[in-house]
């Protein structure tokens, strides 16, 4: 089990996945300053390594499209799993997230 998140810490990283798409197409359409490209990538690349981590294959791509939208289980369009075992492994891609990034 994750220890808890911080509700500050939380609102973090849900920020940084909402963005997540943003980045992505600035990745995409090139013309950022290094520096920035580089930061882009890796935030990003945070993102998906912690979802890998934290959710099998079959989830993953959903479980990321749940958590750019900040979209619950009741919301969700993963099918197959229970409620809890959903939260668990958002609950973790966030807890690993934040560590990642040094939060916690």
């Amino acid at each position: 089990m994750v220890s808890k998140i911080p509700v500050t810490v939380e609102r973090i990283v849900d920020a940084l996945c909402a963005d997540y798409d943003r980045r992505r197409n600035a990745i995409s359409s090139g013309g950022l300053e290094s520096d920035t490209d580089e930061f882009y990538r890796e935030l990003n690349s945070v993102i998906e390594e912690s979802i890998s981590e934290s959710c099998e294959e079959g989830i993953r791509a959903e479980m990321l499209r749940d958590l750019k939208l900040r979209r619950g289980y009741n919301r969700s369009m993963m099918y197959g799993i229970s409620e809890g075992a959903y939260k668990r492994r958002k609950r973790l891609a966030k807890y690993i997230i934040a560590r990642r990034l040094n939060y916690i």
